[in-house]
């Protein structure tokens, strides 16, 4: 019945990261233990874990292809493979990462850092551009329709970025923090008189 627990998971510190929900039901939680924790949504069973070398506070997005993006507060970006856990690349930008980043249709991730940089990466890990701020950016970003990137930052400014039209992605099973830039955790169908849920947990084997 609504309201009952389901299951709980125990990392090995505190988890102020969100998850994020893949199109199979696979969730993905950063925690203060410096890794990210991929779970069986439908019975918490661990699937895999990756550790960094520091705390993670950011929430993970996720590409088309399932790709795990999130930073760390080791100063490092990561893109991990989203079914074996295994490493992809990472990306050193050399200050804590607390932001969250967020996926554009054209498969560029944008992220803030605490060096007071706004960054956008290739989906291969290469730095495209960067926007420095006037201090710390650990708000996360969101890219609106036409591709215009907004992001705070502790200058107490809010800025908008010219993004190249891409907007977020749409082929994306969680693009972004709380997954679309109305942070609703949910997809609206153009359709439907009905908010629709964007993934659906399944059971999956654990091994």
């Amino acid at each position: 019945p609504s309201g009952t627990l389901r299951w709980q998971y125990t990392t090995g510190d505190s988890v102020l990261s969100s998850p994020a929900i893949g199109a199979s039901g696979v969730v993905y939680i950063g925690s203060d233990d410096k890794k990210i924790h991929a779970l069986n949504g439908a019975t918490g069973a661990k699937l895999w874990e990756y550790l960094t070398a520091g705390a993670i506070s950011a929430s993970p997005a996720l590409a088309a292809d399932g790709t795990v993006y999130v930073g760390s507060s080791d100063g490092y970006f990561y893109a991990i493979n989203g079914t074996t856990g295994a490493l992809h690349w990472r990306y050193n930008v050399g200050s804590e990462i607390y932001s969250s980043a967020a996926v554009r249709t054209d498969g560029t991730i944008v992220f803030g850092a605490s060096d007071g940089y706004l960054y956008a990466l290739t989906a291969n890990g290469a730095l495209q551009w960067r926007l420095l701020t006037g201090d710390y950016v650990d708000s996360s970003p969101v890219i609106a329709a036409d591709g215009v990137i907004y992001v705070g930052s502790t200058d107490k400014r809010l800025y908008a970025v010219y993004g190249n039209s891409a907007p977020i992605a749409s082929t994306s099973s969680w693009p972004m923090f709380r997954f679309n830039p109305s942070h609703q955790g949910k997809t609206i169908s153009a359709n439907a008189a009905a908010p629709t849920i964007i993934a659906q947990l399944t059971t999956q084997t654990v091994t």
